[in-house]
């Protein structure tokens, strides 16, 4: 079981690194390798918690588009999907 977890950390990391901005990567990094609250990642990047969720659903989407098959799964309507990449 641990080695299937750290297969998937593996690859969530791998599609995280691609990003560029460098918070959007730390939010979804903060969330999804290092398992952090919404509050612990908006408190150590000094966002509001919607704020940091918002950015997540929009990078998600995004990393979505690029990459057909995803190991995490998340709902990603949001109204801030014209946040640029």
């Amino acid at each position: 079981m641990k080695v299937k977890l750290d297969f998937v950390k593996a690859d969530i990391t791998k599609t995280i690194d691609t990003l560029k901005d460098t918070n959007k990567r730390l939010v979804l990094l903060y969330r999804f390798v290092f398992l952090k609250s919404w509050e612990d990642i908006a408190k150590t990047l000094h966002y509001t918690k919607i704020w940091v969720i918002e950015i997540s659903k929009v990078v998600i989407r995004k990393l979505k588009q690029k990459k057909t098959s995803s190991h995490f799964t998340l709902k990603t309507e949001s109204k801030y999907d014209s946040i640029k990449m």
